[in-house]
Formats: structure tokens, C-alpha cells, sequence
């Protein structure tokens, strides 16, 4: 399976090196967008092939040697690599199969102060300012579309774009 992964990124790049595709835009920006999506996944395939390799070389060294503290050193690793094995092919799975198709893509977001006045002006504002922050702090490009500001701090309404991988799920 991650086989036909590999080999469809592998053409992809290949593509992108052809002189007739740097001729067409609109098939360029398509297939470096196609290339852009699989390169996390490219990149979680290989980290998982070298882990599955190490794991391999720990249980040859416990079969072969005799030993004790190379064996326990190994058996040691041994249960970290099967954990980290084990989050990345997580990782993967939900990379390959998301859960919503939509959450790769960019997100806006609208918030209102609801009833409550000026309190919940404030709210609206500290909302925004943790939005915000959370954006900054994943790399996503926030930019204000909307907003009604009261005098003390706070919005009656702030409506912005999140821009970033993965920034709707």
C-alpha cells in the first residue's frame, strides 16, 4: 500500500521537472498542490521504514547475542521503537484516511458577542486574542476580514481567516 504512495509521489516529481508542464500554470500549480499534500505523508512512510528497520536489527542482535547487557540495551530500545512504530503508523492512518476531507483546507471564523453586553464584548475579544495566539503558535497566517470594535477592549463582532496546513479540522 505505501508502495503505490511512493511511486505516485515519485511520478509527481518527476512531473514537475518536465519542460512542458512549466508551459502550463493551471497544470503546474495542480500537480505541486498534489505534490505539497503527499510530502507530510512521503515524509511518515520513510520515518516509519527506517524505524521498522531498527526494530528488525534489535530483534537480530537479542537472537544472536549472547551477551546480557548488548541484549537488555536492545530489548530496551526495542519497546521504544515498537511505540514510536506504533504512533506513526496512527499518524499515518489518519493522514492517509482523514476523518473529514475538509480538514486539510484553510478556515473562517466569525465571532459575535451574544447577550450579555459589554461582558460578553469582552469575552468575544479574548476569544479572538486565543484564536490568535493558537494560529501563531501552529505557523497559520491569521488576517482580520471584519470587525466591530466597543471602546473598552472588546468586539461586537470579529470575523477572520486562518491560512495553514490543516487549519480547518
Amino acid at each position: 500500500m505505501y508502495e503505490e504512495i511512493k511511486d505516485k509521489f515519485k511520478g509527481l516529481e518527476e512531473k514537475l521537472i518536465t519542460p512542458a508542464l512549466l508551459k502550463d500554470p493551471s497544470s503546474m500549480v495542480k500537480v505541486s498542490k498534489e505534490h505539497a499534500s503527499l510530502k507530510k505523508t512521503i515524509d511518515l512512510i520513510i520515518e516509519l521504514e527506517k524505524i521498522n528497520d531498527n526494530i528488525k536489527q534489535n530483534n537480530e542482535i537479542i537472537k544472536t547475542e549472547s551477551e546480557g547487557e548488548l541484549q537488555t540495551l536492545a530489548s530496551e530500545e526495542l519497546i521504544l521503537l515498537n511505540e514510536k512504530a506504533k504512533q506513526l503508523q496512527e499518524a499515518l492512518e489518519e493522514e492517509i484516511n482523514p476523518a473529514n476531507p475538509n480538514d486539510k483546507k484553510n478556515a473562517i471564523v466569525e465571532i459575535r458577542a451574544g447577550a450579555g453586553g459589554d461582558e460578553a464584548a469582552l469575552f468575544a475579544g479574548d476569544l479572538f486574542r486565543m484564536y490568535a495566539r493558537f494560529c501563531e503558535r501552529q505557523g497559520w497566517k491569521l488576517s482580520l476580514i471584519n470587525s466591530s470594535v466597543i471602546g473598552i477592549g472588546g468586539y461586537k463582532e470579529i470575523i477572520f481567516s486562518v491560512n495553514g496546513e490543516s487549519a480547518y479540522g
